[in-house]
């Protein structure tokens, strides 16, 4: 459903026509992966099994939150750029199968904050 959502936002561009909203969801899905290894959360890392597989329940929201951001980022490069240090350090943190998708994620913001930063910079020169 993140996914889903995700895509909807980014099809109807709603960063330029309902920006707050926006700006909400993001913050919903930064709230989400800042979860990293908390045993507190029980809710959100338990195990279920399903239908003779095997599910785990936070770690696939873990994961689909870290690929929406990505999405976003890769969508409207620099717009998680101002977040890239806590990106990395979530990263790191991370001690399940899920710390590839933060990894994943903070390697896309440095990407585009390489981009963006090297545009600027061509831009001075003209």
């Amino acid at each position: 459903m993140i996914i889903t959502l995700t895509t909807i936002l980014i099809t109807l561009d709603t960063i330029k026509s309902q920006p707050r909203a926006f700006e909400s969801f993001i913050e919903v899905l930064f709230d989400v992966i800042a979860k990293v290894n908390d045993p507190n959360d029980k809710l959100l890392r338990q195990t279920v099994r399903f239908q003779s597989i095997l599910y785990v329940n936070g770690c696939y929201l873990l994961k689909q939150a870290c690929e929406s951001l990505k999405e976003f980022e890769l969508q409207y490069p620099g717009l998680l750029v101002a977040k890239i240090g806590n990106l990395f350090g979530l990263a790191q943190q991370e001690r399940s199968h899920i710390h590839q998708s933060y990894h994943l994620l903070a390697v896309a913001v440095l990407r585009s904050l390489i981009q963006v930063s090297t545009l600027r910079w061509q831009a001075a020169l003209i």
